[in-house]
């Protein structure tokens, strides 16, 4: 599952690509019975999906289309679900509060040094700015709150793999953001 998700997260199987269990299996030397087990989670996941076949063929899997209202509505719904995990900031102690933003601020340097990196490392940015919202969640949203970001998380990753290398390496909003972020949870004000 995780190796085939990275295929098409990363683009190396790009949106309208067939997937078929076969080749799954023949190109990453496992059995066909894991591959069926790993497409059917990734359509539930929405990453492949259904096609008919031509002249009354078998249902085929594609690799989900990439859509600009799809990106924006993910992006919406992370920020409204990741706001309510940071609301919850403002209940905790003041100390643990405050050791949350050094937590938030040591993150934060991390992913600024993979931003700063020549060349740049794209799995590296990404684990570093993950790090960041992760350490929010860790923190602060439930079980649920967490399901539900997990369930959204691929899709997102996907957009932001092949986007971030169009838009290149000017992360000036997300700075200003995070250090929003972190200013508001220090001051429980999240």
């Amino acid at each position: 599952y995780q190796r085939l998700l990275d295929l098409i997260v990363r683009g190396r199987l790009g949106p309208g690509a067939r997937v078929t269990e076969f080749q799954v299996a023949a190109d990453l030397g496992v059995s066909r019975t894991p591959v069926r087990e790993a497409m059917h989670r990734l359509v539930h996941d929405g990453l492949l999906v259904p096609v008919n076949g031509d002249h009354g063929g078998r249902t085929r899997l594609v690799v989900s289309p990439m859509e600009a209202d799809a990106l924006v509505e993910l992006y919406r719904l992370a920020g409204a679900l990741e706001g309510l995990a940071s609301s919850a900031a403002t209940t905790l102690p003041t100390a643990a509060r405050r050791s949350l933003a050094r937590q938030l601020v040591a993150a934060e340097r991390s992913f600024r040094r993979a931003a700063a990196a020549r060349p740049l490392d794209y799995d590296r940015l990404f684990q570093r700015h993950a790090a960041v919202h992760r350490i929010i969640i860790d923190a602060c949203a439930g079980p649920e709150l967490t399901a539900a970001l997990a369930a959204i998380r691929p899709r997102l990753d996907r957009f932001e793999w092949y986007y971030a290398p169009l838009v290149g390496p000017d992360l000036r909003v997300t700075y200003r953001e995070h250090d929003a972020i972190i200013e508001a949870v220090r001051r429980g004000t999240a």
